[in-house]
């Protein structure tokens, strides 16, 4: 059971993340302000600080956010083609991916776009855990495929 403080701590961490998602969605990752989800959030700009050291450190925990929640539809599509051959349960990993970005257009730019807001590039533990998680349904399949004789080694 989660202790009252450890659960405002996570409420508020919520918090911050949801108002910076809100703003990644109004202008992109260029758009996320400390100052002005302090200020959205009537708290102060250290106390942002407090939970995120840096913007990096609140990009980064979006960035895993992402990759996690990307992986669950993954994984949740992969599991359900399971008794499918494995070309077609690619096609519906791939439609998922597909599906997943259209929903969250934002944080798919934050994950793969150009600008360099990604956090992978920046060799964070955390994010590149939360990326393999991505990349290991992809290789679920691939294993899948090969031991099925459809993809030639």
């Amino acid at each position: 059971m989660m202790r009252r403080r450890d659960r405002r701590r996570q409420e508020t961490i919520d918090d911050v993340k949801d108002t910076a998602r809100n703003q990644l969605a109004d202008a992109g990752p260029a758009g996320i302000s400390m100052r002005a989800i302090a200020r959205h959030l009537a708290i102060t700009a250290s106390a942002v600080h407090y939970y995120f050291p840096s913007r990096q450190a609140l990009l980064d925990a979006l960035v895993v956010d992402g990759f996690t929640s990307l992986a669950d539809a993954l994984r949740t599509t992969y599991e359900g083609a399971a008794p499918r051959p494995p070309g077609e349960q690619w096609l519906a990993v791939c439609q998922a991916h597909r599906a997943w970005a259209l929903d969250h257009q934002a944080e798919y730019l934050l994950l793969y776009g150009h600008d360099g807001a990604c956090a992978v590039k920046q060799r964070n533990p955390q994010v590149d855990q939360a990326f393999s998680s991505v990349v290991n349904v992809l290789f679920s399949i691939m294993r899948r495929a090969i031991a099925a004789g459809e993809i030639d080694t």
